[in-house]
């Protein structure tokens, strides 16, 4: 709202312009969306929900036709149509009415006439879903189909096709039982959501304060923070190449990308020369920790399992595979090892925990230092600038 004035008889209201339309008419002329361009639109609705929830609101009515295109050529979107909106209760709300849009209502809100703000983060799921895969998941001729749907206890099917963070967050958004559906401090958390590297006006500044940096370990021989740096940095860069309208400014900050990129790939050969985070682990414990296991030690077995499955995952270079099942099988051997009655087999599996953290460590700071993604940003950011589409 710019401002307003009221007379005798009416109240006006003076609202900003957006001259490009509602989300549903883009994507209905775009059939679908690339996951890219859809996470951008995403981090934009997370934005402003957690603005929402800082005012303690929640919309209750989001679909795409109540998010609305700043201009043709710049997709820059913006919430619109508050009137079923609510201030969020401790407690769950009924209501005797259905409130928003059935295609994009959340499953409580028809079947319990129940809700809370949990409402709106389904809705959220619907709308990415439309945005991936051209339609809603409960697309239908009638109402009555709809209503079929919602009142289904099925989980809702995500198709393939897309990354492992994006289906995971779909599905998570998707669930019907709003107690098993995603918190939305979890969601803003979600590393699709992503919203650190949310195109914006400070995206610039904090790639050049983090370059800054940078440059100096360059300088004093600290590699390996440097190319941490370096790679920091380059997320902010593009995502400042995706706010920035000016055409003259955005190849100044993809000049420097290209520089920048260049030297963290120079620095990746020195550290990591034959591409991998380091040698593989001593692999003499785990034969021996697997001969000492009993049938009924099951849990053991699973665990060990699953650290042998990140050791070959590690020797293929499969990082990202290799670093969760690290992570997992962590997990589960920390509390086994404290626990075992053996003194031998403790001491083995407290060794053994210690060689898998460590490698774990050098793992992820690898994969700090992955261009691949930036590089595939940097591309589809090109793809999106030839179909005229600016994401901010």
């Amino acid at each position: 709202m710019i401002n307003f004035d009221w007379d005798e008889k009416l109240i006006y209201i003076v609202m900003e312009y957006c001259s490009g339309g509602d989300l549903s008419h883009f994507i209905t002329a775009k059939r679908t969306l690339s996951e890219y361009l859809a996470r951008r639109f995403l981090q934009q609705i997370a934005s402003a929900l957690k603005y929402m929830r800082s005012k303690k609101v929640c919309h209750m009515d989001l679909k795409p036709h109540n998010i609305l295109l700043e201009s043709p050529n710049s997709v820059v979107l913006k919430l619109a149509d508050f009137g079923f909106a609510h201030y969020l209760n401790q407690e769950s709300q009924t209501t005797k009415h259905l409130i928003g849009s059935p295609l994009y209502m959340a499953p409580e809100i028809v079947v319990h006439r129940n809700y809370n703000e949990k409402a709106d983060l389904w809705s959220v799921g619907v709308i990415l879903y439309e945005c991936l895969f051209g339609r809603a998941p409960f697309a239908s001729r009638t109402l009555e189909e709809i209503r079929d749907k919602l009142y289904d206890s099925s989980p809702v099917l995500i198709p393939g096709g897309t990354s492992e963070n994006c289906k995971h967050l779909l599905s998570r958004l998707l669930q019907r039982d709003p107690e098993k559906r995603i918190s939305f401090e979890d969601f803003i958390k979600h590393p699709f959501v992503d919203l650190e590297h949310k195109p914006s006006e400070s995206s610039v500044k904090k790639a050049t304060d983090i370059v800054q940096s940078a440059i100096e370990f360059d300088s004093l021989g600290n590699y390996k923070e440097a190319l941490k740096l370096y790679s920091s940095s380059l997320q902010y860069f593009v995502s400042a190449i995706h706010y920035e309208q000016d055409e003259e400014k955005k190849n100044c900050i993809r000049r420097k990308v290209n520089n920048y990129m260049k030297r963290a790939e120079e620095l990746k050969k020195i550290l990591y020369p034959n591409d991998v985070p380091s040698e593989c682990p001593d692999s003499k414990i785990l034969p021996t920790l697997f001969s000492s296991i009993s049938e009924n030690e099951v849990d053991l077995r699973r665990a060990l399992n699953t650290l042998y499955s990140a050791q070959k995952l590690a020797a293929n270079k499969e990082f990202e595979s290799a670093y969760k099942a690290y992570e997992i099988s962590i997990e589960k051997l920390i509390p086994l090892a404290k626990a075992d009655d053996n003194v031998n087999r403790k001491k083995l599996l407290q060794k053994q925990l210690s060689i898998s953290l460590d490698e774990a460590e050098k793992i992820k700071e690898y994969l700090q230092t992955n261009l691949k993604e930036t590089k595939e940003d940097m591309k589809k950011e090109e793809e999106c600038k030839s179909k005229l589409c600016i994401v901010m």
